[in-house]
């Protein structure tokens, strides 16, 4: 998970969980609940913003570059891998488009 401190530099925060599953037989369908609980939070490292740019503005070009995803795909994508709000998610999606010169085609983010 990754953390804007501010000043230019992102902490990268591994959370710990614990996980409980319980499975429910209802018949013909089997239910399956998964519970997950914060135990303890370390600091891994801290990242210069640069850093943290380059290497989601990437990952970034590489969805753009396959030419089939939405902004909210990304976006979303984007959020999981790298453990960040969608909100910071989209402001390096806006600035790796204006970089690239991808525009929105029907929906999709593409390079013309």
């Amino acid at each position: 998970m990754l953390i804007p401190l501010g000043g230019g530099k992102w902490a990268e925060i591994l959370v710990v969980v614990e996980k409980e599953v319980r499975e429910y037989d209802l018949g013909l369908v089997k239910v399956v609940e998964i519970d997950r609980k914060p135990v303890y939070a370390l600091l891994k490292d801290v990242h210069d913003e640069e850093e943290v740019y380059y290497e989601i503005s990437k990952f970034i070009a590489s969805l753009i570059k396959e030419g089939k995803y939405t902004k909210s795909e990304i976006i979303r994508e984007v959020s999981i891998v790298f453990g960040i709000a969608e909100e910071y998610a989209e402001g390096i999606l806006e600035r790796v488009m204006i970089e690239m010169g991808a525009i929105e085609d029907e929906g999709i983010v593409v390079v013309p």
